[in-house]
């Protein structure tokens, strides 16, 4: 999870003590940079704090539409009036539901061999070989049909922009990109919905 802000040039945040560290190690000496421990419903900066805001590839490990709910009310909090928000890599509907091995072929087909393959590496091989943490798929995954996820934004008072997420060679078959405007004033609606 992202955010700039006037004061800040960019902020990332992550629940994890040692990757904070990690990163502000990456980063040391860097200027206008700042890592900060905190989650998606619990992001540690003021109403307001930030122009934009930028979550990708998170909400979708959530556990439920609830959370979800949740999180994006937390982001829209911290986003400035006039701000954006943008949700990225959200299923619209089920990856899993066809198993994982026709997930992995979808996933192959768009992002191509070479980017496949380094993912594979990154995400499970690697990890294991440092006894680091690995990303497994959940039994079911989460999904969020696009009009569940626009039903969401007019809840919380955001016009919402949907788009095709974009791999590496192809637009994605499972999931979608969203940009969320906020009004001037805090309730106000976007004309965009």
């Amino acid at each position: 999870m992202y955010g700039s802000s006037l004061k800040k040039l960019f902020v990332g945040a992550t629940y994890l003590q040692h990757a904070v560290e990690k990163l502000r190690a990456l980063f040391e000496g860097a200027s206008k940079v700042e890592f900060v421990v905190g989650s998606a419903d619990r992001i540690p900066y003021p109403d307001d704090e930030f122009e934009v805001v930028v979550i990708n590839s998170v909400l979708l490990a959530l556990p439920s539409r609830r959370d979800i709910e949740s999180s994006l009310a937390e982001l829209v909090r911290v986003c400035r009036p006039g701000g954006t928000v943008f949700v990225g890599e959200l299923p619209f509907r089920s990856e899993l539901g066809r198993g994982i091995w026709v997930h992995q072929a979808r996933k192959l087909w768009e992002f191509g061999v070479g980017t496949w393959l380094r993912n594979a590496y990154h995400l499970y091989l690697r990890p294991a070989l440092r006894r680091e943490p690995l990303l497994l798929y959940p039994a079911r995954n989460l999904h969020v049909p696009e009009e569940e996820f626009e039903v969401m934004c007019r809840r919380l008072g955001v016009g919402v922009e949907c788009r095709r997420h974009q791999e590496l060679r192809r637009a994605s078959t499972t999931r979608n990109d969203y940009v969320l405007k906020l009004k001037g004033k805090r309730g106000a609606v976007s004309s965009s919905q």
